[in-house]
């Protein structure tokens, strides 16, 4: 090593101070936080992405008391990711059981985290659809005469090319 070198590596290790070593520490204590917060949201969106899967099994065997908890627990683990989905599955289980203003507040909680993502935003017209059936069943002809439209808008909007 050069004298030169030598001479600034020891000026810069006499110019350290403990303020120095103290962010030095915090930052890594920050940055093992941040990384162990990322792990355990990984872990988070498998577990949603799981309820979604179990969620879909029982739907298809006609269980949606059993799928709507297992979708209220994916709820819980606040995966943005899969939100909208599981609101959406949520809405029709709803509507199945004839649970019309549940199945609306689902499916509107569907709608909004939809068009909040970046995520997908292809479903809407089918989320559409669920709210045409929800509102036809309360009655709502104007709404679901709306939301129909707003189906029929958003497979349009998904054909188009750029």
């Amino acid at each position: 090593m050069s004298k030169e070198i030598e001479n600034r590596s020891n000026k810069t290790l006499n110019h350290i101070t403990k303020a120095d070593i103290d962010e030095y520490n915090n930052r890594l204590h920050f940055n093992g936080n941040k990384l162990r917060e990322i792990i355990g949201n990984l872990h988070l969106i498998t577990n949603a992405k799981e309820k979604v899967d179990m969620s879909n099994k029982l739907i298809n065997e006609d269980n949606f008391q059993s799928a709507i908890k297992i979708i209220s627990e994916g709820i819980l683990l606040h995966d943005f990711v899969h939100s909208s989905t599981l609101y959406y599955l949520k809405a029709k289980c709803n509507l199945k059981l004839s649970n019309y203003s549940e199945a609306l507040r689902d499916i509107n909680f569907a709608i909004n985290c939809n068009l909040l993502s970046t995520y997908d935003n292809n479903n809407l017209s089918e989320y559409f659809k669920v709210k045409a059936r929800i509102n036809e069943s309360l009655g709502l002809i104007k709404e679901a005469t709306i939301d129909k439209i707003n189906s029929e808008f958003h497979i349009k909007l998904n054909n188009i090319r750029i």
